[in-house]
């Protein structure tokens, strides 16, 4: 598991890395359309091709409040960046090689679940005021005022620092968000690849026979509880997944790559630290919901296959 899980790791801090480096953190926000549609939309296909992995995407909504984007267009990007990037849909379509279409309905799963998340905020809104802790917007002013990027950007005449300077500072710190990024991200790794490993081999088939056959519904609680305590990143949790084939039903495999990348134990805390408590928990309420439903519903039309 290590082995095939490692490559999407490094492959996810890359691409992670290159997001936080070349895109700037408002551009999202610059260019959403002010209709609720046309925001939610352009929220969705961000997370089909934005770089941004499950680890940044807090930080990247918070940024994104602060800038002042609408609320439930900011709480759809941060439900379908995790499980649709790019990087995710290429990890699960090498883990399922023998069912490619798990990556499509991971893809699909994922961006249901957002947009009914993204309307529940709209139906019931939230002020953006009331969405990040007081202290978390002073950090974020502070930081956006004194970090090294626009330091360098704004601090220093344009003119007066060599080209090649400036290339070897952008080099750096796309190196060091991938280190970073890899080196936090293995350890979870390591402990999901045992929790898997674990549950391979102490299960036996029949309880996996009668799991699938009578009891969906609480294994799919039960691989969206796993998803939650592994912390998997979302560029390596298909390999994770996909070693417990047959001992899950497929509908409940997908539960566990559509909850986990956005709601999982590293995740939450970072939303404690950012948010204010009434938000987190009517976002992990009304995630926790949707995508239930949405599985269900999913089991409905795939079945065990």
């Amino acid at each position: 598991l290590m082995l095939q899980a490692t490559p999407f790791m490094l492959l996810g801090a890359l691409m992670s890395a290159a997001g936080a480096t070349f895109i700037p953190d408002d551009y999202l926000a610059r260019h959403a359309p002010k209709s609720l549609i046309g925001g939610l939309t352009t929220a969705l296909v961000a997370g089909l091709c934005l770089p941004v992995c499950d680890c940044m995407v807090v930080p990247t909504f918070a940024n994104l409040i602060r800038k002042r984007l609408a609320v439930p267009v900011a709480v759809t990007f941060m439900a379908a960046v995790p499980v649709m990037n790019p990087m995710a849909i290429w990890s699960t379509w090498y883990a399922f090689s023998d069912k490619p279409w798990m990556a499509f309905w991971r893809v699909v799963l994922g961006m249901v679940t957002a947009v009914l998340v993204g309307l529940s905020f709209a139906v019931r809104p939230v002020p953006v005021d009331a969405v990040l802790r007081p202290a978390a917007v002073q950090s974020g002013i502070s930081a956006n005022s004194s970090c090294d990027c626009a330091a360098g950007a704004a601090g220093a005449d344009a003119s007066s620092i060599a080209r090649p300077a400036r290339l070897f500072g952008i080099a750096t710190r796309f190196l060091r968000h991938a280190q970073s990024d890899f080196l936090r991200m293995m350890p979870i790794l390591l402990f999901g690849a045992m929790v898997a490993a674990t549950i391979r081999t102490s299960m036996s088939g029949a309880i996996a026979a009668s799991t699938v056959t009578a009891h969906v519904f609480v294994a799919t609680l039960l691989a969206m509880g796993l998803a939650f305590l592994c912390s998997l990143c979302s560029s390596s949790d298909a390999v994770i997944a996909s070693s417990m084939a047959g001992m899950l039903p497929v509908s409940s495999m997908l539960a566990f790559l559509t909850f986990g990348p956005v709601l999982d134990l590293k995740n939450a805390m970072m939303l404690m630290a950012e948010c204010r408590g009434r938000f987190v928990l009517r976002f992990a309420a009304t995630f926790t919901v949707a995508c239930l439903a949405v599985t269900m519903l999913a089991h409905a039309v795939v079945g065990n296959a």
